[in-house]
């Protein structure tokens, strides 16, 4: 009987001890996988922060384009209702010399009428010359 109990210990022993090992042997391989996982969520983790600092240079990028887009534009509008405010006065002004000079034309006062008319010639080239100027690049190469 002594033989026996003897050789149920051993049994169980054998299972505990096969029960530890196969443990272990779990223990082991979810170490290595949690470690194999880790390392890949730092990868991934890395990844992201150089994907976020890309995004956040691309949209510092973008804001500056947009901006520099915006005061060009800004400007260019700015530019061209001053240019169409001057043009306008230029022309309304001429339109009143000339009136004037059909009414001296209409009392028989060509000297005077002629004198007008030079007059509003002259301030139409200016302005004229003014715009061609304007519309030139700073190479002076035509647009």
């Amino acid at each position: 009987m002594a033989a026996v109990l003897v050789e149920s210990a051993r049994r169980r022993r054998r299972a505990v001890e096969d029960a530890r090992d196969a443990a272990t042997s779990r223990a082991d391989s979810a170490e290595f996988q949690a470690s194999r996982l880790t390392e890949h969520l730092e990868t991934a983790q890395r990844h992201a922060a150089e994907l976020d600092a890309q995004l956040r240079a691309t949209q510092s990028e973008l804001r500056r384009a947009i901006d520099t887009h915006r005061s060009e534009r800004m400007r260019a509008t700015t530019d061209f209702e001053t240019m169409r405010i001057e043009t306008a006065k230029v022309i309304a002004t001429q339109v009143e010399s000339l009136e004037d000079a059909l009414d001296a034309l209409g009392h028989n006062q060509p000297q005077v009428t002629e004198e007008f008319v030079k007059r509003s010639v002259n301030a139409l080239r200016n302005s004229l010359s003014s715009l061609r100027r304007d519309k030139q690049d700073p190479q002076g190469d035509t647009v």
